[in-house]
């Protein structure tokens, strides 16, 4: 009875441990939704003032390092079919992009 008793507790913190997991990836990844979002929001303002009849249509962006967790690299897609590389640093709730050569 001890045995089962402890198999259910042991399962049941595992589970909870699983969840959680789960809920901190869907969160993060919402968290980075969100910032490419916002990044594409800032350059299709930009090009606006630059060049009407180009739009980006996507922002792609990766974390550069487990060490500096505020830097990313990406790509940004678009409309005419041309991809341009972009670095953006997270600064509080700011980000600081800049697409690079």
């Amino acid at each position: 009875m001890k045995v089962k008793i402890v198999t259910v507790s042991v399962l049941s913190c595992l589970f909870v441990i699983a969840v959680s997991g789960c809920t901190n990836n869907s969160n993060s990844s919402s968290m980075k939704m969100e910032m490419q979002n916002t990044i594409r929001y800032q350059i299709n303002k930009k090009l606006q003032a630059e060049a009407p009849d180009v739009v980006a249509t996507g922002v792609t962006l990766v974390q550069e390092s487990n060490i500096n967790n505020n830097k990313f690299i990406g790509l940004v897609e678009l409309n005419n079919g041309e991809q341009l590389k972009l670095s953006v640093t997270v600064d509080g709730k700011d980000y600081i992009w800049e697409v690079i050569e």
